[in-house]
């Protein structure tokens, strides 16, 4: 299968989308610019967050890097490609993301 550019589309990116995780709501956005403004001040600041997966498991992680487009984590468990996750920060907040790569401890994504 390939994408408008031609390309091969990866795997992943063909799977559906949990619905537990998939929909937006006016907080998560919202908490997701609130987040993003943080680390705009300095985008390789190290925050402690909670990878949330569709299961409800839990593991602790460290952003290492966020802008508006993504994130790099240090993980201990390595992500599947194109899962679609929570990333919870401050203990309550939620930002809904995808897993786009991973690579040894640190894995990356998209919000």
């Amino acid at each position: 299968m390939s994408g408008p550019d031609g390309l091969a589309s990866p795997v992943f990116a063909q799977q559906e989308p949990d619905t537990l995780l998939s929909a937006p709501t006016d907080r998560s956005v919202a908490d997701t610019r609130s987040v993003l403004d943080a680390f705009r001040a300095n985008p390789r600041t190290r925050h402690p967050a909670l990878l949330v997966r569709a299961d409800g498991s839990e593991d602790a992680i460290t952003i290492t890097e966020c802008t508006a487009a993504g994130f790099r984590l240090a993980v201990s468990q390595r992500p599947n490609l194109g899962e679609r996750v929570l990333i919870r920060v401050d203990g309550d907040r939620d930002l809904p993301a995808q897993i786009r790569w991973s690579h040894g401890l640190e894995a990356g994504g998209s919000f």
